[in-house]
């Protein structure tokens, strides 16, 4: 299979004929470490620019802004800077990954490259331009995401993704 093939089989997957209409993504997650619980919530364009927010109780709160190029953080001081080399690489690969890049033309820049069959999975590599690489695993059966990996200050972090659903086609 190549990689051509292989994205539009996750397209299909994914609802091929809506996802160009999706300008705009916001989603809310429940967190919970340390013995904290809290939220974190982002708002995702297609143009790349995103926004997002993490709130652990009164311990922790931090508030991500990125125009595509550029990002910021406002901390749980309340002071605002600009984000470091580290911090600016995860929300470009965000913003790629959210925007649905790697399946329509014209959204974010980046590379996609097929390095074949693990078991049960397709895995491909995403390498956004300003951001960090990814493998994303496809189940080799559904063709949707059923987990991801990308190295995180020198380790390697794992999402697992299993409740896929319809919402609206």
């Amino acid at each position: 299979m190549t990689t051509a093939e292989l994205l539009e089989h996750w397209r299909q997957a994914l609802g091929n004929e809506r996802l160009p209409d999706i300008e705009n993504v916001y989603h809310r997650s429940s967190l919970e470490t340390g013995g904290l619980e809290g939220a974190f919530e982002v708002w995702q364009q297609a143009s790349g620019e995103r926004r997002s927010r993490t709130e652990l109780g009164h311990m922790y709160s931090a508030l991500n802004v990125y125009n595509g190029h550029e990002g910021w953080v406002r901390d749980q001081n309340g002071l605002v800077r600009s984000l470091a080399a580290q911090e600016l690489e995860a929300e470009a690969t965000q913003a790629y990954l959210e925007s649905f890049s790697p399946l329509l033309e014209g959204r974010l820049a980046g590379q996609v490259t097929y390095h074949g069959q693990e078991d049960t999975f397709h895995v491909l590599e995403l390498l956004p331009r300003g951001g960090r690489g990814v493998k994303v695993f496809l189940d080799a059966d559904t063709f949707l995401p059923a987990k991801r990996e990308e190295l995180v200050e020198g380790r390697v972090e794992t999402t697992t993704l299993t409740d896929w659903r319809d919402v609206e086609g």
